[in-house]
């Protein structure tokens, strides 16, 4: 699993599950953002009380739990397809972004309707997983080339212009891309679970 990062410079990396922790700690007093979380929305957690007034706050405050979490999942896809992922932009999102950007803000229909598009491509190369997956290699293989050879990057290249044509990696691309990703400081490890099967 890896988390990706920006720097105040927009430049962005891959980091293992131990090794965030140190960055993060060896970056506090510096200006660190974090870049839009591509993974999936967390389920808020619920804890009921038996008196009324309670019961009511917890019930809203899950209902908005639930509404920041369709959001987040809403931009999320949005800035993949848009953004994140070459090759994949959609006219619609386009204008769904440029608002966002001036705005700061979606309608709860405009949110509604990328989660509508969303749905329809899930299990395809378009769907949240796959592009996220996609993405995820995308930024290693980047974060591995300075670590490679000039000479020998050619297996590299190959694997970024597959991740954006064909938006998917067969089990013996992963592996090899495993091997050369884990050069890498970081203890990234890669998995194959997000690709889409035709």
């Amino acid at each position: 699993m890896a988390t990706i990062v920006r720097d105040t410079d927009d430049t962005e990396y891959a980091y293992g599950p131990s090794c965030i922790f140190k960055v993060l700690d060896e970056a506090r007093g510096h200006q660190i953002k974090d870049i839009p979380d591509f993974t999936k929305g967390l389920k808020p957690e619920v804890g009921a009380s038996v008196r009324g007034n309670s019961v009511v706050r917890t019930v809203n405050s899950h209902v908005e739990g639930i509404k920041r979490s369709l959001k987040k999942k809403a931009l999320t896809y949005l800035m993949l397809r848009q953004e994140k992922v070459p090759g994949v932009s959609y006219d619609v999102l386009s204008n769904y972004l440029e608002k966002y950007k001036s705005d700061g803000d979606l309608s709860e229909g405009e949110i509604r309707h990328i989660l509508n598009i969303e749905k329809k491509m899930y299990g395809t190369k378009l769907g949240e997983k796959n592009l996220m997956t996609v993405y995820a290699y995308l930024t290693c293989v980047n974060q591995a080339m300075p670590y490679v050879q000039e000479e020998r990057r050619g297996f590299l290249r190959s694997i970024k212009q597959q991740l954006t044509t064909k938006y998917y990696l067969t089990v013996a691309q992963i592996e090899k891309t495993g091997e050369w990703v884990s050069r890498v400081p970081g203890e990234i490890s890669l998995s194959e679970t997000g690709f889409f099967r035709k």
